[in-house]
């Protein structure tokens, strides 16, 4: 116990002063080298840096240099630190570190800088600019322990509330976040295996409204098909937006990961959800089941209608059937269609892969451009939809229905979770293949009559189910993690 005492008080003798000055000399005058004058006081004078052995009339206090974490234990150990503004700094203000260092140490510091005495403590800090006066505030505060350990505590109330790193860190996140949140680059994942089929998926045109909303505000967009999900391009991204439906997209750290899970959730795995920052999940019903299995937030975000492309339009020559179903089989006999073809409708089918399927005269052309794809459904009598048996049972509300219904579509479908909760009773469903006749008939009969209805429901459609609303939500969540980034880095 003894012998730590000991040692305590050698390191404290170490550094003991009355006052003291830390810094080097680098060619360029200082003011102390003509206002400072040790020999004139009765104080203990200790300095500390380099080249100072070079002047005569500091090598006897000149203790040499020390590191930086070394300088607590000194400022600690004196009472007053004399500051001196170097001549290239002094002009603009700027503030040493050691002055924060040695007023949050205890020390009380005099500066020849007065500028940033004033914009940092508003003019409190003792200032000198001349021999004469730094002398006087010398003996002003080392004769006096009172006077200065009340200005002390002054000075410290001042660092503590306004200048700690972390509130420099604070600053800096401001200025980036201010910068960053203005406008992110954003890479758009979507499973097209090539841009020679791009046109016929609808995950790419789907990916091509975002891109558009995202660009209206003010934000970088590319979208990445499957063969280019790795390119080097993304290493300059700061958000990967993966709208996932067959293919898994790996993650990276330095991304902002964000998971759109339109279609096919029985593909995701439990943790494949957990590599990513923030999950969007096209269902209601599913959302829900889904946050109860994993951490990652979970948030609904139905699917949606490019609103500048899809609105009532029955302008141009195209010839539309009365009964329409528009989408690609994937090599399988959708349910709908087969329900209708073997119930005796006619019906127009447009999209790939129905050939081998389908009766001849029932298919009409494998695309429809996206450009003109609402005078179809604005045209038609009664719009045919169905749902992927996976996407039925959990709920995910398939885009064709956003479309079709900002059109005005009057609109048949097989019946899934949700539907009423989004377009109330305005889209009629049935139950079987020989319901199905039924459910046509009624509508047709009744088409006329609900016009009005039907226009009111693409109005809200328009209004409330847009991309421009969907990329408002999902901006609003990158800013957010985008900040809780920003603070996990700067401030701990």
């Amino acid at each position: 116990m003894e012998q730590q005492q000991k040692i305590n008080s050698e390191l404290e003798n170490k550094y003991k002063s009355d006052y003291c000055f830390t810094g080097s000399f680098w060619k360029y005058p200082r003011d102390i080298m003509n206002f400072l004058e040790p020999d004139n006081l009765p104080f203990e004078f200790a300095l500390y840096g380099y080249n100072w052995e070079k002047f005569e009339k500091f090598k006897k206090y000149n203790r040499g240099l020390l590191p930086y974490t070394d300088m607590p234990k000194v400022y600690a150990s004196t009472k007053i630190v004399v500051d001196d503004a170097n001549s290239v700094t002094k002009q603009w203000g700027s503030t040493n570190s050691r002055v924060f260092d040695a007023i949050i140490s205890g020390a009380l510091v005099v500066t020849n800088g007065e500028l940033g005495n004033q914009e940092s403590f508003d003019g409190l800090l003792p200032t000198y600019n001349s021999r004469e006066s730094l002398e006087n505030l010398l003996q002003e505060y080392l004769t006096n322990e009172e006077l200065r350990l009340t200005k002390v505590a002054e000075l410290q109330k001042i660092v503590e509330e306004k200048h700690t790193y972390k509130h420099r860190a604070q600053t800096v996140f401001t200025a980036l976040r201010e910068k960053m949140s203005n406008s992110f680059r954003i890479g758009i994942k979507i499973g097209v295996p090539d841009w020679k089929q791009a046109q016929e998926w609808g995950d790419y045109h789907y990916a091509l409204a975002m891109k558009r909303q995202f660009e209206i505000l003010g934000h970088s967009v590319r979208i990445d098909i499957l063969p280019e999900w790795e390119t080097p391009k993304a290493f300059g991204d700061d958000v990967a937006i993966v709208i996932r439906g067959l293919s898994r997209y790996q993650p990276k750290s330095y991304h902002i990961n964000l998971m759109w899970n339109i279609s096919h959730p029985d593909k995701v795995e439990l943790a494949e959800y957990e590599e990513y920052d923030h999950i969007f999940v096209a269902s209601y019903s599913y959302a829900e089941e889904l946050q109860k299995q994993v951490k990652v937030p979970v948030q609904t975000l139905l699917q949606c209608t490019d609103q500048n492309l899809f609105y009532p339009d029955k302008e141009g020559y195209e010839e539309v059937g009365e009964i329409l179903f528009v989408g690609n089989s994937r090599k399988v006999y959708r349910q709908i269609v087969k329900d209708a073809v073997e119930a005796g409708l006619k019906i127009d089918v447009y999209g790939t892969n129905w050939e081998k399927l389908l009766p001849s005269g029932y298919l009409k052309g494998e695309y429809i451009p996206n450009e003109i794809l609402r005078r179809y459904y604005s045209k038609c009598s009664v719009l045919l939809n169905d749902h992927w048996d996976t996407m039925r049972e959990k709920g995910f509300i398939s885009n064709r229905l956003f479309d079709a219904a900002a059109c005005g579509a009057t609109i048949i479908s097989d019946k899934i979770a949700g539907l009423e909760k989004v377009f109330g009773d305005k889209i009629s469903t049935y139950n079987s293949r020989e319901d199905l006749p039924t459910v046509v008939e009624n509508c047709l009969q009744q088409k006329s009559q609900n016009v009005g209805e039907k226009l009111e429901l693409a109005k809200y459609i328009r209004e409330n189910h847009s991309f421009e609303k969907r990329v408002g939500e999902i901006l609003g969540t990158i800013e957010k993690l985008n900040e809780e980034k920003m603070l996990g880095k700067f401030i701990k």
